[in-house]
């Protein structure tokens, strides 16, 4: 059943974002990403948030996570979103993007059932990728 939907993009969807588009190789490296994440925002990503977003993104047309669930695609109205997480400075980054996201992509008109599971993004899947990151992270 096509669906338009009104979506209210969080801090945690403008954050999850920022990082997908500072991936070199456009795949989905958790632990790169919760390197990146950690980096912008000095955190690491609940499941819940990271998913949650993930989802959001996809229903909104500006990602696809596809072939078994390791590249993402940006679509071409990511384009500005992306010169911004370019051109903005890191502190400023996600709230920029938050904003953004939040004044033009808030319609999103998208057949739910075809958007890709992300369900392999469990608790367990997490600890795992943090437990990576952690490894080569710099001691605190």
């Amino acid at each position: 059943m096509d669906k338009e939907v009104i979506l209210e993009f969080t801090y945690s969807d403008a954050w999850v974002f920022v990082c997908l588009c500072k991936l070199e190789k456009k795949k989905l490296d958790f632990p790169l990403i919760i390197e990146i994440g950690d980096a912008l925002n000095h955190a690491v990503f609940m499941p819940k948030e990271l998913e949650a977003a993930l989802v959001k993104l996809q229903a909104s047309g500006l990602i696809l996570i596809a072939e078994n669930n390791v590249n993402i695609t940006f679509f071409d109205k990511s384009e500005d979103l992306i010169t911004i997480v370019k051109k903005t400075s890191k502190h400023k980054v996600i709230e920029t993007v938050l904003e953004e996201l939040n004044s033009k992509h808030q319609k999103a008109q998208k057949y739910w059932d075809e958007i890709n599971p992300i369900d392999f993004i469990t608790d367990d899947f997490l600890v795992t990728a943090i437990k990576e990151y952690q490894k080569k992270a710099p001691p605190r």
